[in-house]
């Protein structure tokens, strides 16, 4: 019996023991794991994977466990929802394009849910690029970057065909001017992408021709003259003037090899270029209409979602993206527009 009533006593120690608090528990056994989903590649998820690594080396209470998926992000995300959020992470990437989509179905927390922090509120950033994380009057997002289309050019072409290298088009007619002189024999004064880059170029001109993609509630803007205007205009730089294969097209590749004058893409782009012999340049996209001075333009947000409910995780994550906001130099040297204005206005940026 006494063994017995021994046993019992050491029995009750071991379980109070184990019934200190779950954040105790978590230190203990070592740090608290944070999991971050990220949908980046090429330069982008090396500058993404130095931010992780600084976060994880500046602090020892949390892990950032950071998975980069850089293709279907989003299916991998609605598979996830679908099997009842089971397996979300505690903080991910969304593109603020993407944001009134997983909102509206009830998958994201307001941001407010990680607490008061100083450098979670409208004032530490781009409002251009804070007011994009909004819906319906709530808050989700904290922006990372401000990302748009630019155009390069190539310098050489253009010195070429007798064209300033040091003043790219600006306009339609300066445009159609430099691209039809740069376009001869297997080299083309332009490519048009077939890939997302012209949703931004196609969405670009229809602002600046004074429309838009969407009307004042909201629903799609499609069936408007501004909208012929444009999408006639793509195809005469087919069939018109001849300046742009009618096939898909290897743009960035066949811009490297120096066999196309000018194209559209992102500034990411920019660290692969940096790194080719080629004498290139970036300029703004061109004003093709004049109703509107615009370009599109869209921001990498980390967003966290509903099932985001452990106290200890919640605060990791605020930890993560106050340190994203002072530290994220890294992100602008993959040619991304950072949003953090502790960034932007350093003497270092």
């Amino acid at each position: 019996m006494k063994k017995l009533f021994s046993a019992i006593l050491i029995l009750i120690g071991i379980m109070s023991m184990s019934a200190c608090t779950k954040s105790d528990a978590l230190v203990k056994e070592g740090k608290i794991t944070i999991t971050y989903w990220a949908s980046m590649g090429g330069a982008d998820s090396e500058a993404m994977q130095k931010i992780v690594h600084g976060f994880n080396t500046s602090q020892d209470r949390y892990e950032l466990d950071a998975q980069f998926i850089t293709s279907d992000y989003y299916k991998k995300m609605d598979l996830t929802v679908a099997n009842n959020m089971v397996g979300m992470p505690d903080v991910m990437v969304m593109h603020s394009d993407k944001l009134a989509t997983y909102a509206k179905r009830g998958i994201l927390a307001p941001i407010s849910d990680l607490g008061q922090s100083y450098l979670l509120v409208e004032d530490s950033y781009s409002e251009t690029a804070w007011k994009a994380g909004e819906f319906e009057g709530v808050h989700y997002t904290v922006p990372l970057d401000i990302h748009g289309p630019v155009m390069y050019y190539n310098k050489a072409l253009f010195a070429e065909a007798g064209l300033d290298p040091e003043n790219p088009p600006t306009d339609m007619t300066s445009f159609l001017e430099a691209a039809q002189k740069t376009t001869h024999g297997d080299n083309y004064g332009f490519v048009m992408s077939t890939d997302f880059i012209n949703e931004f170029l196609l969405e670009s001109m229809v602002e600046q021709h004074g429309s838009s993609f969407f009307d004042n509630q909201n629903y799609p803007n499609f069936n408007t003259s501004e909208m012929q205007d444009v999408l006639q205009f793509e195809m005469d730089l087919i069939h018109k003037y001849q300046i742009t294969p009618k096939d898909d097209y290897d743009t960035v590749g066949n811009f490297l090899r120096g066999n196309v004058a000018m194209i559209f893409n992102g500034p990411w782009s920019a660290p692969t270029f940096e790194n080719a012999d080629l004498d290139w340049g970036m300029a703004e996209i061109p004003q093709f209409y004049h109703e509107k001075q615009a370009v599109t333009c869209k921001s990498h947000q980390f967003a966290i979602p509903a099932t985001l409910t452990d106290s200890d995780k919640q605060a990791g994550v605020k930890a993560f993206l106050e340190y994203v906001s002072q530290k994220s130099m890294n992100w602008s040297n993959s040619g991304q527009a950072p949003a953090s204005k502790a960034v932007y206005e350093s003497s270092e940026f």
